[in-house]
């Protein structure tokens, strides 16, 4: 279903240049809550080849109609949505970006990292897990990650992303390099994916390996004139007297 539903969003992003007016806007009211959240709606414009860019993320409440969810309007029974999960994601052409964005402090929490000026973070990164790239300081807190039960079960969703996505619909794939190139065979935008991968894991071994640098410099590193006295030996236990 997940990926049923992102392929309709992507035909829709794909058609969208053909009738965007200039300085136009794209919005698409969603949820971040699961499952909706792994439909990955903010990487749709890199996948539809990269015309549209993201300008905002935007709260529900930010809109001209932030009571709309507050009375019953779910699908399939009489009650209603949360507000707190419902945003607004805002599209424009890429060439616009710069003039049209939204300040990074209107964006959404979650997604401010997929900002142009959003934080970098640390050098090892989950793709997929959140909106800009989850970020780490430390490849042990990745492998922590890698390892929970919820990015397994998205890394093969992504898995199956990657494989199917020829038949859902063409062109819509990007690694991590940039968009797929129209008529890009699944094999070798699957192989640049995997390039990517092998790049990344050559930055961490780098990293590792400094931060190994870095504690035997401080081992070696001398105490500059300081003694340190040796503990003292265990006392024996005086003798009794009498």
């Amino acid at each position: 279903v997940h990926l049923e539903n992102r392929s309709l969003i992507l035909g829709f992003m794909k058609s969208v240049p053909q009738v965007l007016a200039p300085q136009g806007l794209v919005i698409i009211t969603s949820k971040d809550c699961f499952p909706y959240s792994w439909w990955r709606i903010e990487m749709c414009t890199e996948w539809a080849g990269g015309a549209l860019a993201l300008a905002g993320v935007l709260p529900w409440h930010d809109t001209e109609y932030p009571s709309l969810y507050d009375g019953p309007c779910n699908v399939n029974r009489d009650a209603a949505v949360k507000p707190t999960d419902a945003i607004v994601f805002v599209f424009c052409r890429k060439e616009d970006l710069s003039e049209l964005v939204f300040p990074i402090n209107r964006w959404c929490p979650n997604f401010r990292r997929a900002h142009p000026e959003g934080e970098e973070g640390g050098p090892f990164r989950c793709a997929f897990c959140k909106p800009g790239q989850l970020a780490f300081y430390y490849e042990k807190e990745l492998l922590a990650h890698c390892a929970g039960r919820i990015h397994k079960k998205r890394e093969a969703l992504e898995a199956k992303w990657l494989a199917n996505y020829g038949t859902l619909l063409d062109s819509a794939f990007t690694s991590s390099e940039g968009p797929r190139r129209e008529g890009q065979p699944a094999a070798e935008a699957q192989e640049q994916q995997q390039q990517q991968q092998h790049r990344q894991q050559q930055q961490q071994q780098q990293h590792q390996q400094q931060q190994q640098q870095q504690e035997q410099q401080q081992a070696a590193t001398p105490t500059h004139g300081i003694v340190r006295e040796p503990p003292p030996a265990e006392c024996e236990p005086p003798e009794k007297i009498g």
